[in-house]
């Protein structure tokens, strides 16, 4: 009897399958498609024992080896109640539709009428943790006529969406255990590592173990009863509702993650969990079959995060992956993102996965999960050719990843109170992150789940091999530091983590660099130039609260103001004892902190820079600005005319404000590169910008320091710059001359006078900027060598009134901003700068005139004459190759080759003008008549260089008689005789025309 019913189902089966290759459904987020296994297929029976392997690696399938292979099961053959073909995902991926749908509905009093108006006899389960969402039990059909469901489903208003409740297999992400040392949390050098790759969580230890904190390991259970694990263990729940979250007796997996995250310590037994006095919610959603495929569903995996988040779990900790996309598990991960923590959200924790590819699902689902890979004791990832020779597996990697942790060679918990000494895999490495987050949240249990991630990604270590280097470099959507596609930010570092979530407890004091930067340390919106043009701080000379900045001026009676804007971007209210402490130096492209700003730093025992003064800040709730004024008494200009003796032109200022606080210290410590210090700490800012007032059409110079301020020789460049789209616009209104004090120059000269985009100009140690990106390299400067360049702006009146032809009337000011940036030489690491906003008013113009372009024949001078401009000025001839050759209004010359002359105006007030004559020697042209009067012959000469064809005519002028005679000329000739004798007496016009257009005449006399 047994035989015959198998005969039955076998033959049920092969006709219910056959012929499919491939079914696919559309679900909200696409199509979805699948090929239909040959060789494998999904039985259950009514007991409950589900076999998938029960037949494969046979095309073909015999009666006989089916009925035998039923034959063979330790069941009942009658108790058959499904079977169910093997789908495959993406070429590897094996899940199982069995007739059950997922419905979220957005009207939940039509979901029954939905399938009754479709003829079918449907079971509804609610679930009972997420609201509005069914799980639909459908009568048997093949699987894509109940895909064809699914998709109709989607298409209906009463639908949010449907997806089938596939049975899947859980890829683990770990492989099988050895036995070592803890060398994750303390690296010494084992299996051959290098010592201190570890999350370095002892010193941590002594700022948090975890209390308070809950973490939900979703996996396979924990065994609730061991020992190193049991006062650490809450109530946990069963998906499947069996066991409340406990493991089969062969089911470690989740034992062994729940150990790395809160294994008891200090009990003189097993392993130290790194936070050991958090607490471990089991939830068990999946269990391992017979062949050891690790069995789940979709609706299992969902009700899973939703039960950890309505429990109250803070993170939630997942070792597993799987591949199909489902909209109902993404949208629970959503909702612990956004809804667990009383609004807060979880911190959702995810392993890559292990097959040294690209990071698997649901792991890259959300952009706001914490993807964790796996790295070896080396500080590399791991990979089948990391140092811990372990050649089967790969930690997967790429745009997803967010940070490594410890993923092989694992000690810690298993089954029936024992131990693995190799637990691997990325399995392993996020239960270390999820350890590390609890440690942080039970500091700091206000953080949301974004501002844990922000600060685990910021302060995880940059870590390299010595034989391996990871290049971490600035990514787009990556705003918490330098990140890699292999180590993403880094290695997982548990006390720098907790230390800075120490200060979200804490006020954060801002003084922004720029418009753009938001506060993040560092500060990686800011373009180098803006690091020292703070729009916080500015200067005003009279106490009028307005905000436009202005230059100091010394004032011997009265003084400057300075304004510093601080804002509190942190979550606490600050105090009275916070304040703000101003410092000036003199502008220069080589400060260094704190010797430029605190008066040690002298040229000619002249301090180069001193104290404002120190302020308090007003007490500030998170969010609120407050703006701290310091009066200024100016410096005395001349203090400091023994460094520019020459020149009357300013040498303007800086000024650099600092927050002392105890409650929001520096983030980084301060170093002497003050650039660093400026980007790092988001509590100093700084200002470096002059304003160049160009008035009365007079030029107009700045001084600025340039030099060394190491202790060794350095080799630097010197990088001018108008910034913007339009880099070149101010160098066509004006020219700019940097004119080197003699140390300077000197400095220039020793390094071989390099440097694109710049030209000599006739004053001494003066160079025209004549290019945009103009650089002066290799100046090589002797330690604490200092030295001055005068900056000059000397405007052109026809550029700056290109405009006067429009309708309206052109801007009564012009802005320009203009960059000069300090950068040693080797690597081009910015020094420092200085930043000048030009602000030039249109004069009453005048323009420069030589005159009309000219043709004149080869060796005939040239007389060009200016036009007088109505006022004092000095009017320069320039030749071709810009060299002077006359001062005055008139020049005359005689022509041998094509010339352009060029005319330079200066007016008294120093403004100029530029116009240019073009010279051209005539090709073709008559040289000469001989003789003139003429009675009996003439000869003509001519001039011929360009022609084809060319010819004399002669025509009768006034009342002479006679008619127009053409004579055609030789073009290798310079001369033509013509007879006369049949001429009446009178005046003749002789032309010369070439190629048929006349270009030469002169008048002939015929007596």
């Amino acid at each position: 009897m047994k035989k015959n019913v198998s005969m039955i189902l076998i033959l049920f089966w092969s006709l219910y399958f056959f012929g499919q290759e491939k079914v696919s459904y559309e679900s909200k987020i696409g199509l979805i498609e699948f090929e239909v296994s040959k060789d494998k297929y999904y039985f259950e029976f009514s007991n409950g024992k589900k076999i998938k392997n029960l037949i494969e690696d046979s095309v073909l399938i015999s009666e006989s080896q089916a009925v035998g292979s039923i034959s063979n099961l330790e069941t009942n053959a009658f108790l058959f109640n499904k079977i169910s073909p093997v789908l495959i995902y993406e070429g590897d991926s094996e899940l199982i539709a069995r007739d059950e749908i997922i419905v979220k509905t957005k009207m939940p009093e039509q979901i029954v009428d939905l399938f009754k108006q479709r003829n079918l006899s449907v079971i509804f389960e609610k679930n009972p943790w997420e609201a509005d969402l069914y799980l639909v039990k459908c009568p048997v059909m093949p699987v894509q006529q109940f895909f064809n469901l699914v998709s109709n489903l989607n298409k209906t208003a009463v639908v949010e969406y449907a997806e089938p409740n596939f049975i899947v297999f859980l890829e683990r992400t770990t492989n099988d255990p050895l036995f070592d040392q803890q060398w994750g949390l303390k690296n010494t050098g084992q299996f051959g590592g290098i010592a201190g790759n570890d999350i370095n969580v002892q010193p941590a230890w002594s700022l948090s173990t975890g209390q308070g904190i809950k973490v939900a390991v979703l996996d396979d259970g924990v065994d609730i009863s061991h020992r190193d694990l049991a006062q650490n263990i809450l109530p946990g729940y069963d998906v499947f509702g069996i066991t409340d979250g406990v493991s089969n007796a062969n089911d470690s997996h989740g034992t062994s993650c729940a150990g790395i995250i809160a294994g008891v310590t200090h009990n003189e037994i097993g392993i130290a969990g790194i936070a050991y006095d958090a607490k471990i919610i089991p939830i068990r959603i999946a269990y391992a079959l017979p062949n050891d495929d690790w069995y789940t569903e979709i609706l299992k995996m969902v009700d899973g995060i939703n039960v950890a988040r309505i429990r109250g779990a803070d993170v939630l900790s997942n070792s597993w992956a799987q591949r199909i996309p489902s909209v109902a598990l993404e949208e629970a991960i959503t909702n612990a993102l956004n809804l667990g923590r009383d609004g807060k959200g979880c911190v959702v924790v995810f392993a890559t996965g292990n097959n040294n590819g690209s990071v698997r699902y649901p792991a890259n689902s959300n952009t706001r999960i914490l993807v964790v890979g796996a790295m070896s004791p080396c500080g590399e990832r791991k990979s089948p050719n990391s140092c811990d020779n372990d050649i089967d597996w790969g930690s997967n990697f790429g745009d997803a990843l967010d940070v490594v942790a410890p993923g092989v060679l694992i000690p810690t918990t298993i089954n029936n109170n024992s131990y693995s000494l190799d637990f691997r895999g990325t399995s392993a490495a996020a239960p270390h992150v999820a350890g590390v987050a609890a440690l942080v949240l039970s500091v700091a249990p206000e953080l949301t789940g974004q501002q844990l991630r922000d600060i685990i990604e910021s302060t995880a270590k940059k870590v390299s091999p010595d034989f391996h280097t990871y290049h971490y470099t600035p990514t787009a959507g990556r705003n918490n530091g330098d990140w890699n596609n292999e180590m993403g930010y880094g290695l997982v570092d548990a006390y720098q983590a907790v230390l800075k979530a120490q200060q979200y407890l804490k006020p954060d004091f801002h003084i922004r660099n720029s418009l753009v930067d938001t506060g993040l340390e560092p500060d990686s919106f800011s373009m180098n130039e803006d690091l020292y043009q703070s729009p916080d701080i500015w200067v005003r000379l009279r106490d009028d609260g307005q905000s436009e900045h202005q230059n100091p001026e010394y004032r011997r009676r009265n003084r400057n103001y300075v304004y510093v804007r601080v804002k509190n971007i942190g979550d606490k209210t600050s105090t009275v004892k916070d304040s703000l402490r101003l410092h000036w130096a003199k502008a220069s492209t080589a400060l260094t902190f704190p010797r430029s700003w605190d008066g040690s730093f002298q040229i000619n025992n002249i301090p180069m820079g001193g104290v404002i003064g120190t302020a308090p800040i007003p007490i500030l709730e998170p969010g609120a600005t407050a703006v701290v004024k310091f009066p200024w008494s100016v410096p005395d200009p001349n203090d400091y005319k023994s460094i520019t003796p020459n020149n009357n032109d300013p040498w303007h200022f800086c000024l650099l404000g600092r927050v002392l606080s105890e409650d929001d210290p520096m983030t980084f410590v301060e170093k002497a590169d003050l650039i660093t210090n400026v980007r790092n700490n988001n509590n100093i800012a700084w200002k470096n910008l002059s304003i160049v007032e160009v008035e009365d059409n007079k030029p107009y110079g700045v001084y600025v320091l340039v030099g060394n301020p190491n202790d060794r020789i350095e080799n630097y460049l010197l990088e001018f710059k108008a910034p913007g789209t339009t880099e070149n616009e101010l160098l066509k209104k004006a020219e700019i001359r940097a004119t080197l004090s003699p140390e300077l120059y000197g400095a220039w000269v020793r390094g071989g006078m390099q440097g694109p985009g710049v030209k000599r100009d006739k004053q001494e140690n003066t160079l025209l900027l004549v290019e945009p990106n103009a650089r002066l390299e290799n100046l090589k400067l002797a330690p604490q060598e200092y030295g001055t360049v005068h900056l000059s702006f000397n405007f052109l009146t026809k550029e700056l009134h290109a405009n006067h032809e429009f309708a309206s009337a052109p801007p009564a000011e012009e802005e320009y901003l203009f960059n000069v940036a300090q950068k040693y030489m080797q690597d081009e690491l910015l020094l420092g700068g200085e930043s000048y906003l030009i602000r030039k008013k249109r004069p009453n113009p005048f323009y420069a005139d030589a005159g009309l372009d000219r043709e004149v024949h080869q060796g005939e001078t040239v007389h060009l004459q200016a036009s007088d401009i109505g006022e004092p000025a000095t009017y320069n001839w320039y030749n071709t190759d810009g060299e002077w050759v006359y001062s005055g209004k008139n020049y005359s010359l005689s022509l041998e080759q094509n010339q352009k002359i060029q005319l330079e105006v200066i007016a008294a007030d120093g403004f100029k003008d530029y116009d240019e004559v073009e010279l051209k020697l005539k090709p073709n042209y008559l040289e000469r008549i001989v003789p003139n009067p003429a009675s009996e012959s003439v000869h003509i000469y001519y001039h011929i260089t360009q022609a084809q064809q060319a010819y004399i005519s002669i025509v009768p002028m006034y009342a002479v008689v006679g008619n127009e005679v053409n004579y055609p000329i030789a073009i290798g000739d310079a001369s033509v005789n013509i007879d006369l004798t049949s001429f009446e007496s009178g005046l003749y016009k002789v032309s010369l025309y070439v190629n048929q257009r006349l270009v030469d005449s002169k008048n002939l006399l015929v007596e």
